[in-house]
C-alpha cells in the first residue's frame, strides 16, 4: 500500500490502504507534477489496473480512471516522498519517462483500457479531467502494438514522445541494442493535449 514520509520516523505513515487485506493494491509507477500532486497505478480489489491521484492526504487519494498506465519512472513529489510499503519490484522502475506535463498543468501519459492497445491520455488529477485524447495507430509488425514512451515536456507547453513496437525479448537488458531498436523502429509525435 502507499505510504508517505517527510524523511523522519514520526513523519512516516500509511497514506492509503487502497485494497485492504492480504492481497494489497501493488501501487507502482509514481509520477509527480512537482507541485505536490501524484499519479500512480494500482490494482483494484477486482484485480484490474487503475490510475490513482493523490495530493499527499488520505482524503485526497482517489481513483481517477480504470486504465493501465505504461511503465513510468518513480519520482518524488515536492518535499514528501510517496512509497510502497511492500517494496518496489525491479519492473516498477523504467529508464523511459511515461508521464510529462503540458503547459496547462495536466499530465500526458500512455494508458489502455482492458486488453486494448495503448493510447494517449491526459489527466488534471481528477476523475472528470482524466480522458483519452488520441487513438494511436497499430504497428505494421504482426501482433505488435505501438508503445508510447519517452515523454518530454517542451518549453512551449507541448509534449514530445515516440511510439515503437515492443522490443524483442532478447534486447531487454542491453541498453545499446534497446536504444537502437527504439530509434530505428520509433515514430516521433507531438501533442498539445487536445484531440485535434
Amino acid at each position: 500500500e502507499v505510504g508517505i514520509t517527510d524523511g523522519s520516523t514520526d513523519g512516516t505513515r500509511l497514506l492509503a490502504d487502497l485494497v485492504p487485506g492480504a492481497a494489497g493494491s501493488n501501487p507502482t509507477w509514481f509520477w509527480s507534477d512537482g507541485k505536490g500532486r501524484l499519479l500512480f497505478q494500482a490494482t483494484s480489489a477486482d484485480g484490474a489496473s487503475a490510475l490513482w491521484a493523490s495530493d499527499g492526504t488520505t482524503a485526497g487519494t482517489i481513483k481517477v480512471a480504470d486504465v493501465e498506465a505504461a511503465s513510468a519512472v518513480h519520482v518524488m513529489p515536492s518535499s514528501m516522498v510517496a512509497f510502497v510499503f511492500e517494496g518496489l519490484s525491479q519492473n516498477s522502475l523504467s529508464d523511459y519517462a511515461q508521464f510529462a506535463q503540458l503547459g496547462d498543468g495536466r499530465a500526458v501519459f500512455a494508458a489502455r483500457t482492458g486488453s486494448g492497445s495503448f493510447d494517449l491520455w491526459a489527466s488534471d488529477f481528477t476523475t472528470n479531467g482524466t480522458m483519452r485524447i488520441a487513438d494511436l495507430p497499430e504497428s505494421s509488425l504482426a501482433h505488435q502494438q505501438l508503445l508510447p514512451r519517452s515523454f518530454t515536456s517542451l518549453p512551449d507547453g507541448r509534449v514530445l514522445f515516440i511510439t515503437a513496437p515492443a522490443a524483442p525479448y532478447d534486447l531487454i537488458g542491453n541498453p545499446e541494442d534497446l536504444d537502437f531498436w527504439y530509434s530505428s523502429q520509433g515514430q516521433l509525435w507531438i501533442t498539445d493535449g487536445t484531440e485535434a
